[in-house]
């Protein structure tokens, strides 16, 4: 098999891979018309010599006579299959059991699920779509300006809460305090007692001394 023939071959081959589908087709019958020029072979020779049909042959050197105007000559044959894909999904989806259905689309990544949901109306699933979409073309720039403005205002209400839960732990103390008070006043401390209050006053110091550095205070 001469070069031009191989080229055709290789060339075919890709197209029949998919990838770059028009460019395959159109350089394996540039291939195939420099053989025909070279050699004087028939479409049916060079469709035996490929492993081809001859109507194949026929319809690649029709399209490069019309000057690749058309679409690449075998799309019709790709529109059918997709047409016959679509008719068999739809089929499948209006006279399938429903667990049948379910056990496929669980099958499928969790995004693809959230997907089909989104495009059968669910409301929150096309949010969650929409927004994951919307997320991605998101810049660390514009995700950190976000997130910024987002402290800047809760910053108020978070501080307005913090005072509150500050208030509530300076009452526990002082009840504690106080009944620690009565304790020894009424004679039932025992040493078991102290350890247990011991070991709660350690955490709550250990944390105590965290809270002091996250608010710039020294140790005194």
């Amino acid at each position: 098999m001469n070069q031009h023939l191989e080229s055709a071959r290789a060339f075919l081959a890709i197209a029949e891979s998919g990838d770059a589908k028009r460019e395959a087709y159109r350089q394996a019958a540039e291939a195939i018309a420099a053989h025909r020029e070279e050699t004087g072979e028939s479409s049916e020779r060079i469709a035996i010599r490929l492993g081809k049909s001859k109507a194949t042959i026929d319809k690649l050197v029709a399209w490069r006579r019309s000057g690749y105007e058309a679409s690449t000559p075998f799309l019709m044959d790709e529109q059918a299959t997709t047409r016959a894909a679509i008719s068999h999904t739809k089929a499948t989806l209006r006279d399938a059991p429903m667990e049948q259905i379910e056990r496929v689309i669980e099958t499928l990544p969790r995004e693809r699920q959230q997907e089909i949901a989104a495009s059968a109306g669910n409301a929150y699933h096309r949010a969650r779509v929409e927004y994951r979409e919307q997320e991605r073309v998101v810049t660390p720039a514009e995700r950190r300006e976000r997130e910024e403005a987002a402290n800047r205002l809760t910053q108020p209400a978070r501080e307005a809460t913090a005072g509150f839960a500050a208030l509530g732990i300076v009452g526990h103390l002082e009840q504690a305090r106080d009944e620690l008070h009565e304790l020894f006043q009424d004679g039932s401390v025992t040493p078991r007692l102290i350890r247990q209050i011991d070991r709660a006053l350690e955490g709550f110091n250990a944390e105590l001394q965290v809270a002091r550095a996250l608010a710039g205070m020294e140790e005194e």
